[in-house]
């Protein structure tokens, strides 16, 4: 899964390793002077993540934020692989537990997507977000009834989400109850 950036990671741990004094920013430093650094092409976001996992991999965030990553240049599979890395590090991840669902519906695992919100929900049932995408799911599935179900326990949660309240009008179209 990092076999790709490797190089890149370690040569950003190396040469931090090896930078001299004059390279690391004072306590009352709030930026670090780039053109002061040892390198000069920077990589992308994930060969950062990259080498804070490779230093410290027990620390969640960095999946987190790695899948996060990946996902949002396509890679899924690799993001889906980080997310559940991370929740099997810790359980209780409402951010990583929505991400990884809304990862399996965007590979067009309802099945899956629905299961995983289900048990989410178990877990925290106030959890506004969840109930959203949970409602999502059903609704691709034509499951209306049991979308503007989550939708509604979505606006009785959250009286301001936008969303809940925009796709309880999608539903209400989709079944044909119009406004007369």
């Amino acid at each position: 899964l990092l076999s790709r950036s490797r190089p890149i990671v370690a040569l950003i741990v190396t040469i931090l390793a090896a930078a001299q004094p004059a390279f690391a920013p004072k306590k009352s430093d709030y930026f670090v002077d780039e053109s002061k650094l040892p390198f000069t092409a920077l990589p992308g976001a994930t060969a950062y993540y990259e080498a804070a996992l490779s230093l410290k991999p027990e620390e969640t965030v960095f999946y987190r934020n790695l899948g996060n990553a990946l996902a949002a240049q396509g890679e899924v599979g690799q993001a889906r692989a980080l997310y559940e890395k991370s929740l099997t590090l810790d359980p209780v991840q409402q951010e990583v537990s929505l991400a990884l669902g809304t990862l399996l519906e965007r590979e067009g695992r309802l099945a899956e997507a629905r299961a995983h919100y289900e048990q989410l929900l178990q877990q925290c049932p106030t959890l506004a977000d969840a109930h959203y995408n949970l409602g999502t799911v059903h609704l691709a599935e034509k499951r209306h009834d049991l979308a503007e179900a989550c939708y509604r326990e979505v606006v009785r949660l959250n009286p301001k989400h936008v969303g809940a309240w925009n796709n309880l009008g999608n539903t209400q179209v989709d079944l044909g109850l119009l406004d007369e």
